[in-house]
C-alpha cells in the first residue's frame, strides 16, 4: 500500500495573508508547487490553492496584482 509520504512534498512554504494574489502566485510558480500556507504572527490561519486563485480571482475578472 502506497503511503501519502511517499507522493507528499516535504516542508511547508508559506505566505503572509497581506501580501498580493500575484504574489502568491509567482512563488508557487517559481517553487513548482500549488499551494501556500498563510501564516499571521506564526499561527497557521489558512491556505491558499492555485485553484483558488483560478476560480476565485481570474474566473472573476478581478486584479490578481491588487
Amino acid at each position: 500500500m502506497m503511503q501519502i509520504e511517499h507522493v507528499m512534498t516535504p516542508g511547508l512554504e508559506f505566505i503572509d495573508p497581506n501580501a498580493s494574489i500575484q504574489d502568491a502566485a509567482c512563488k508557487m510558480r517559481d517553487l513548482n508547487i500549488g499551494c501556500l500556507t498563510v501564516i499571521d504572527d506564526g499561527d497557521l490561519v489558512g491556505m491558499i490553492t492555485d485553484r483558488d486563485i483560478c476560480c476565485r480571482v481570474v474566473g472573476e475578472g478581478l486584479n490578481a496584482a491588487t
